[in-house]
């Protein structure tokens, strides 16, 4: 059966005591400048059917007890969320978990974020997810100097994520930006979604999106003989393709992205293998289980790919 810090409280120390009698002197030097205490008011008494018994009233002396401290938050939701969900993600690559600083270190901007989840990679570090511990809701103004598509805010009862679908950094602060959300309480039914596996998407999503938009493979990425544009999809990482004008981010000829597990890069591959060139693997992204081969520019590398990556850190 579990047990809560409150049934903690609750309990009385059980660590056996011998009491030796020893007296020890309490003139300190420091005392000698305040008056004797002569006025107390005391607020703890003994039961009066039970002389063993101490109680103490603590409502009126003390302020009162506070449910909704962001740190009581914030302690909680790391506690039994957050180091849970890191534990899936310790290596290959490791996610850490960095409070009140600046998402992105290179960054002007002297705004700090309550936690932001951050990963590095060819000695880049970028955030994945950024978060907060509020009472309120998210304050837009705030959040918009820091070009993040996920975030999220937990206040102790329930958590919003929020997903900006923008194509460019700058598309965040569009009014007419589509927002994904999710609202979900700490407490939920049995058949409910757990936080943990809430924040465990989220990261996923971002990690992605990092993997995909600050390290792709090439620029621009030549699938099926079609050109991808130069720039890619902000909040998702997907590379876009530009058929009659008009920006997407499936191909339009049905190729589609898969994982190498062996590299942990995306690649590129299609229903129909004829499609596909021949002995010939297509990369979307750089690797991430960092290896010789991938050292000697097999995995993941091209023409174009140093350019591209401080072009988009740039951007950030």
């Amino acid at each position: 059966m579990a047990t809560t810090v409150r049934d903690l409280l609750s309990q009385h120390s059980t660590n056996c005591v011998k009491t030796t009698g020893y007296k020890t002197g309490t003139d300190k030097t420091w005392t000698r400048g305040y008056p004797t205490i002569e006025r107390v008011a005391l607020h703890s008494r003994a039961v009066p059917s039970d002389s063993s018994s101490i109680v103490a009233d603590f409502e009126s002396p003390l302020l009162p007890r506070i449910y909704d401290d962001p740190e009581d938050c914030s302690d909680w939701f790391k506690a039994e969320v957050s180091n849970v969900v890191l534990a899936a993600w310790t290596d290959y690559p490791a996610i850490l978990q960095v409070s009140h600083a600046k998402p992105f270190l290179d960054s002007s901007s002297s705004e700090t974020v309550d936690v932001s989840y951050t990963f590095t990679y060819l000695n880049r570090k970028v955030p994945v997810v950024i978060g907060e511990w509020k009472r309120n809701i998210i304050r837009p103004e705030e959040w918009m100097q820091i070009p993040m598509p996920q975030i999220f805010c937990f206040d102790g009862e329930w958590l919003l994520m929020l997903q900006f679908c923008a194509k460019s950094p700058e598309k965040i602060k569009d009014p007419n930006c589509k927002i994904d959300c999710w609202l979900i309480p700490r407490v939920n039914g049995n058949n409910g979604v757990t936080l943990r596996y809430a924040l465990y998407r989220f990261l996923a999503q971002g990690f992605r999106r990092c993997q995909s938009y600050y390290w792709p493979a090439a620029t621009p990425t030549q699938v099926g003989g079609l050109l991808s544009e130069r720039n890619r999809e902000f909040f998702s990482g997907r590379p876009l393709w530009k058929v009659d004008g008009v920006s997407h981010s499936q191909h339009p000829d049905g190729f589609q992205r898969a994982i190498d597990t062996q590299y942990g890069a995306f690649y590129w591959t299609h229903s129909d293998q004829s499609l596909l060139p021949l002995g010939e693997v297509v990369w979307d992204t750089r690797a991430l289980w960092y290896s010789e081969e991938d050292a000697t520019g097999a995995v993941g590398t091209d023409q174009g790919y140093e350019d591209r990556e401080a072009e988009n850190f740039c951007d950030a």
